[in-house]
């Protein structure tokens, strides 16, 4: 007995949010194909300042069978373009969570072997094992690297156990490795580091 529940106010159940949508389409057209689905409760498409199509509309369907059938529209083509159909509210990801614009910021900032690199070295440098840590380390270089985020963790550079190369797992604490240095926007790394 779910009927009942959220009748009067304006919820996002069985609604989608289409994307992409050619500006050429009327709204009637687009209704016409959209009912295919199932009964269509009600239709939005959005308007910029002009009056002209944004692109984007909202249909929320009378059944959720409606809803689901809508759904397997998303990137499929339509009209000539891409559209991505997502429920409405879920801010209108792709079927991989590509976001529009960011939205994660500020959650957790990437760090670890996931970020882009820029290498910095031409030739490998040397440094001692300042600390092992089971999966990942730190190394102080013989020689200071010259970066601007050199500084950022007391001139000591980030290993993981990945960038380790010659089928070694770990570095021992005190011993001498060779690597070449890259940063990333979290400060700098040692990759293709050699354990001696």
């Amino acid at each position: 007995g779910e009927k009942g529940k959220g009748k009067g106010e304006r919820s996002n159940e069985n609604t989608v949010c289409i994307r992409g949508l050619s500006w050429d389409i009327t709204e009637d057209t687009f209704r016409k194909d959209f009912e295919e689905c199932g009964e269509v409760q009600r239709l939005n498409m959005l308007l910029n300042e002009e009056g002209k199509p944004r692109g984007i509309a909202f249909v929320t369907y009378k059944t959720e069978e409606g809803f689901k059938k809508a759904l397997e529209f998303n990137e499929t083509d339509y009209a000539g373009r891409t559209i991505y159909v997502s429920q409405a509210g879920e801010g209108g990801k792709g079927k991989d969570g590509k976001g529009k614009d960011g939205k994660g910021k500020g959650k957790r900032k990437p760090s670890g072997p996931g970020l882009p690199r820029t290498r910095i070295t031409e030739e490998p440098v040397t440094g001692e094992v300042a600390e092992w840590k089971g999966k990942y380390g730190w190394i102080t270089p013989t020689v200071p690297v010259d970066h601007p985020l050199a500084q950022k963790r007391e001139g000591k550079i980030y290993v993981s156990m990945t960038d380790l190369v010659g089928g070694i797992e770990a570095l021992t604490q005190g011993a001498l490795c060779q690597f070449h240095v890259f940063s990333d926007p979290s400060g700098l790394g040692a990759e293709e580091c050699l354990g001696s």
